[in-house]
C-alpha cells in the first residue's frame, strides 16, 4: 500500500472511531467502570461565572441579569464578562450593571473565544468556574445541579445540558444540531 492509501485508511478508520466505535462502546465501559458521583444539594462552593463576550450588547444584559437570578447563595456567587476587545455598547451595558458580583474583563486587542476564556480564569480566586456563552440562559436551579457534583472529590468537571427552544416554524434549519446535541449528551453521560 502506498503512503496516500495508508493515510485514507486511517483516515476512515479514525472517523469510523470517533463516530461510531467509540460511542458504542463507551456505555459498555461506563458499566464495567464507571460510577455515579456522589452528589450533595447542599454543597455550595464560591462560584464565578465566566461569560466570553464579543459585541454582546443586544443580550449581556439578559445574561448578567438571568445569572444573578440563579437559586445559589448570592455571597458565593459573582460574574467575569471577558470582552474580546467589543466594539458595541457591550462594555457600558456591563458596567451599568457591575459592583463587587459583576466584573468586565477588556482584552486589549481581539484574541478570541479561548484567549478570553484563559485570561479571564486566571483572575478567578472561586472554587468552582463555570463558563457559558452570552445568549445562552440558566434554568434558575442548573447552578445549583451543576455545582452539587463537585461535592465528590473525584469529580474534576461537569457539563450541562442545552435545551433548544426554536420556533415550530424555525425548528426545521435546527434539526441537525439538535439531533448531534442529543448524541452529545449521551456521551457525556457515559463519560
Amino acid at each position: 500500500m502506498t503512503a496516500p492509501e495508508v493515510l485514507f485508511w486511517l483516515s476512515c478508520f479514525v472517523l469510523c472511531y470517533a463516530y461510531g466505535i467509540y460511542p458504542l462502546l463507551l456505555p459498555l465501559l461506563a458499566r464495567l467502570f464507571g460510577s455515579e458521583p456522589r452528589q450533595d444539594g447542599a454543597f455550595t462552593p464560591a462560584v464565578t461565572v465566566i461569560v466570553p463576550a464579543y459585541n454582546e450588547g443586544v443580550v449581556i444584559r439578559k445574561k448578567i441579569n438571568n445569572i444573578l437570578a440563579l437559586d445559589y447563595p448570592a455571597d458565593k456567587l459573582s460574574v467575569l464578562v471577558g470582552s474580546d476587545a467589543s466594539t458595541d455598547d457591550t462594555h457600558e451595558k456591563v458596567l451599568a450593571l457591575s459592583g463587587p458580583r459583576v466584573r468586565l474583563w477588556i482584552a486589549p486587542r481581539r484574541g478570541g473565544k479561548t484567549a478570553v476564556l484563559n485570561q479571564c480564569a486566571q483572575q478567578v480566586a472561586a472554587e468552582i468556574i463555570v463558563f457559558t456563552d452570552a445568549n445562552t440562559m440558566f434554568d434558575r436551579e442548573s447552578l445549583r445541579l451543576l455545582v452539587r457534583n463537585f461535592a465528590d472529590g473525584r469529580v474534576g468537571g461537569a457539563a450541562g445540558r442545552i435545551d433548544h427552544v426554536t420556533p415550530a416554524a424555525a425548528a426545521a434549519p435546527y434539526r441537525e444540531e439538535v439531533a448531534y446535541r442529543a448524541f452529545e449528551v449521551r456521551l457525556k453521560k457515559n463519560e
